[in-house]
């Protein structure tokens, strides 16, 4: 049976049935495919997901910004893109119930070895947080409760703690210019990339800053400076020569203000959908974390969007909801449907994000349903 749906995924393959193709992969593997031949498989996946991340570009116009448009036609159910956030989170509720690193939901955890405040889902989940971001929070998690500091805060600060501290002077204004591109308006890696693990790509989001008041500005001022005397409790700055230690705590301040004021407009609620087996309207959305993605927040809203998203622990799946055709304008949803709620309750809804939605269902008041 494994064969036999494997050699069905090659038959879509060459009928360009991606998507599909890539659904027999997966059940063949779980079939028991041979294992002697399991780098055709293999080979077979990395082609249509190859083929399927070329679906999209990363546009711009002056009336639009930055967004996401169709290379070719995608079709319904397609996968347009797969992404790892570059920092993610827990909500406080599921500390005890989900990993503190990929977010997926477990029953046989492993304890943190330092804090009783995280769990997390096997042991190389455990090594990999220990080696990155939890060696330094492990000591300071339990503050951010008592100086009432939302999961924003976290994330800021766990983006910044998978720099190294004797790199955070790399990511200056000047430096970050030179790998801009003016046509895009987009950093750009080495490779001449948009990269979803390029620090870059996080600093130059969208901060809104222009269109805060002068007290949403002081308060997310003194919360970076709370965030500082954080990490200033922890063994962050230890290798940082002390000549240098005053200029690179400004930078990694100025960092996190930066991030304070650009993630709740671009980071990414982290959900599972609950189903009701008795009646799939009343399944509820329920709130797992949040993560900071670079190549989804470039993606617009729309109240009447073109794709959805799907996520496996922190990993976010987005995929097409119908056709869409080349050189369309591929619009997410920023919690705002037109199906579910009235024009002026959209527009107070996203007035949060600093912008007012233009979309057809918007300009044209369409009725719910």
């Amino acid at each position: 049976l494994a064969v036999a749906i494997a050699n069905r995924s090659a038959a879509l393959f060459h009928l360009k049935r991606y998507n599909e193709s890539l659904i027999d992969i997966d059940l063949s593997l779980s079939k028991g495919y041979p294992q002697h031949l399991l780098f055709k498989l293999y080979e077979r996946k990395g082609d249509c997901l190859k083929i399927l991340a070329s679906s999209c570009k990363v546009s711009f116009r002056e009336d639009m910004g930055r967004h996401i448009r169709a290379v070719r036609d995608i079709m319904p159910g397609e996968i347009v893109l797969i992404e790892k956030p570059f920092a993610s989170v827990l909500v406080p509720q599921q500390y005890w119930m989900r990993c503190n690193v990929c977010l997926k939901p477990t029953v046989n955890s492993l304890p943190c070895p330092n804090c009783v405040n995280v769990i997390f889902c096997s042991e190389e989940c455990c090594k990999e947080s220990q080696k990155s971001f939890h060696r330094f929070e492990c000591k300071i998690l339990g503050y951010f409760k008592l100086l009432e500091l939302d999961r924003f805060a976290l994330l800021v600060l766990r983006t910044i703690l998978t720099l190294p501290a004797n790199t955070v002077m790399n990511y200056t204004k000047s430096k970050m210019s030179s790998r801009y591109s003016k046509s895009k308006k987009i950093i750009l890696n080495d490779k001449n990339q948009y990269s979803w693990d390029d620090y870059n790509t996080i600093c130059d989001l969208v901060t809104n800053e222009d269109k805060k008041t002068a007290k949403e500005l002081f308060s997310k001022s003194i919360k970076s400076f709370m965030l500082l005397k954080l990490l200033e409790q922890t063994d962050y700055f230890n290798d940082i020569p002390v000549e240098d230690l005053p200029a690179v705590k400004i930078q990694a301040t100025t960092q996190m203000l930066n991030h304070l004021l650009s993630f709740p407009c671009n980071a990414h609620e982290i959900f599972e959908i609950r189903l009701d087996p008795s009646s799939v309207a009343a399944s509820v959305s329920s709130e797992v974390g949040a993560g900071i993605y670079s190549t989804l927040s470039l993606f617009n809203h729309s109240c009447d969007p073109l794709v959805t998203r799907v996520f496996y622990g922190d990993v976010c799946v987005v995929r097409a909801m119908g056709l869409i055709k080349k050189d369309a304008e591929v619009t997410d949803n920023y919690g705002a449907v037109f199906q579910m709620s009235q024009l002026d309750l959209r527009q107070v809804q996203l007035s949060q994000y600093c912008f007012k939605c233009t979309c057809d269902a918007c300009k044209y008041d369409w009725p719910l349903y």
